[in-house]
């Protein structure tokens, strides 16, 4: 299995562009953001066939498997730090061009299409379950629709996500004065909202659910200070990427013992290094760049495939054929993303 990570690593250096000298100037181009995605959305596919696989009772017994284990434990929840930084970073710079109109506009066209195409996946997985009778509570099927709870489908991420947009609409809204926004007031506002919410989840939820939550805040932050920081990282790049990397080393080596709200730091580090090494070296993979121009669908629908199959034969094909139950879920995954355009509900003009 370790071959899936081989591929990725294929992927990512097919078509690879260095720059050592200058630098890239469109390194946070939304094509290449969508690149790094499409790189982290392949990683969360394997995290999550990982868990049917183990719960069918296949053994991990060779050097390739364990090392395969291995790399899903150290990458955990790193996987969707730069899902949260490049949207916090998106809004940002929606919120220079449009200002005012991309404010107001905000629950319309943002926060409730979100919503409701999430709730749409939550009827797929609400039919599947039907279907392979698993039972299921009123309540869990209520809360499944907001992702506080979950059907079986993946929901803390899109509650996560949803969760920030409210909150850079609310800073924004409450800081307006004479109904313009005020983006140097909203911005201070806005991190603090996000701490109460770290720390609400924190009582409520596992580590998971918010430990990194920040990393939007951060995507944000950085697209207001980039034209001082990026300058800055430009000019002592051969200084503060070795040094980033480092205290993201440094903080990974003990992420057992570091409480999960404090996890946040880390994956501020991971963005930050991420973000650095993608001035240097440019991802052309057109494949990646698919995969992370549909990472909703790519996301949200891939475990319908993987609750289906984990049921043939009371899991028997998944024990006796892990590779082949990836290489299917993967590709149903990748065929139900391809229509999804023609049914995704969007309110903008």
């Amino acid at each position: 299995m370790i071959a899936f990570y081989i591929v990725i690593l294929a992927l990512c250096l097919w078509k690879i562009k260095f720059s050592p000298k200058a630098g890239f100037d469109n390194f946070l181009h939304r094509d290449q953001c969508d690149s790094i995605k499409g790189i982290f959305i392949l990683c969360v596919f394997i995290r999550h066939v990982l868990q049917y696989i183990m719960a069918s009772g296949y053994e991990f017994v060779s050097l390739q498997d364990k090392l395969f284990l291995r790399i899903d434990r150290e990458l955990d929840q790193l996987i969707v730090v730069m899902f949260l930084f490049y949207s916090g970073y998106g809004i940002m710079e929606s919120i220079f061009k449009k200002k005012d109109e991309y404010i107001n506009g905000m629950p319309i066209r943002r926060i409730l299409p979100t919503i409701l195409n999430f709730d749409v996946a939550v009827l797929a997985f609400f039919v599947l379950n039907l279907v392979i009778g698993r039972d299921m509570g009123t309540s869990e099927v209520l809360l499944s629709l907001v992702g506080w709870d979950s059907i079986g489908n993946s929901n803390w991420y899109i509650f996560d996500i949803v969760l920030c947009y409210i909150l850079v609409w609310l800073s924004f809204l409450i800081t307006s004065k004479d109904k313009r926004i005020n983006i140097r007031r909203a911005l201070p506002f806005m991190v603090f909202l996000s701490l109460v919410a770290i720390a609400v989840l924190a009582m409520t939820k596992k580590g998971w659910w918010y430990n990194t939550l920040f990393a939007f805040d951060a995507g944000i932050l950085f697209s207001y200070f980039k034209d001082r920081i990026i300058p800055i990282l430009k000019k002592r790049f051969l200084l503060l990427f070795p040094l980033s990397v480092l205290l993201f080393a440094g903080l990974h080596s003990q992420y057992k013992n570091i409480p999960a709200p404090l996890f946040n730091i880390e994956c501020i580090f991971f963005a930050l290094s991420m973000v650095m090494l993608t001035m240097k070296v440019k991802i052309q993979n057109p494949a990646l760049l698919w995969l992370g121009q549909h990472l909703f669908p790519l996301y949200i629908y891939q475990r319908l495939a993987m609750i289906a199959l984990s049921k043939v034969d009371n899991g028997m094909f998944v024990r006796e054929f892990p590779i082949a139950y990836m290489l299917i879920c993967c590709a149903i995954m990748i065929l139900i993303a391809v229509p999804y355009r023609f049914f995704r509900i969007s309110f903008n003009k």
